[in-house]
Formats: structure tokens, sequence, C-alpha cells
């Protein structure tokens, strides 16, 4: 649990969680712009709210995962998988 424990205890010198929200704001504002911009790339019924929530939340949380305890999986395979799931969740 180190590398999560420093991120952790370095929160407030960039201070708290106002710059973390921020960052997880402009993730979701770009992850948002691409999938208006694209929308013709994905699946009719997509619900672009929705779907910008459900992958900023589920990249974050496996991010943190893989830091808290790591699988014995490489980085660029889980990065592929993840890239695998959501691809194929915007165009069903």
């Amino acid at each position: 649990m180190g590398p999560l424990r420093s991120v952790i205890e370095r929160i407030p010198q960039l201070g708290g969680t106002d710059r973390l929200d921020a960052l997880r704001h402009r993730i979701a504002d770009l992850t948002r712009m691409y999938l208006i911009a694209h929308r013709e790339q994905f699946r009719p019924d997509l619900d672009v709210e929705a779907a910008v929530w459900i992958m900023v939340e589920t990249s974050g949380q496996l991010a943190i995962r893989y830091l808290v305890r790591p699988p014995a999986i490489p980085k660029e395979r889980i990065i592929d998988e993840l890239a695998d799931m959501l691809i194929g969740y915007l165009t069903r």
C-alpha cells in the first residue's frame, strides 16, 4: 500500500481534494467533449452523461486498485483490456 499511502499523505500539500476533484472534472469534461464530437461512432442509444460517469469512475477505481494491490497481470495488458471493455460498452 506504499504508493497509495504516499499519494494520500501528499493530498494536503496538493491542495486537498479540491485539486483531485478538479482533475476528475477535467477528465470528465474531456471525455464528454470527445463522445459528443464523435457521436456517430457510438451506439445510438448512448447516454453521454451516464457513459462519462461510468468511464471516469471505472478507470479511476481500477487505477487505485492497481496501485493498492497490483495483480499478476502486466500493466499494458490491463490497459488493453480496459480499452476493449470501454470501446465495447460505447459501440455495442
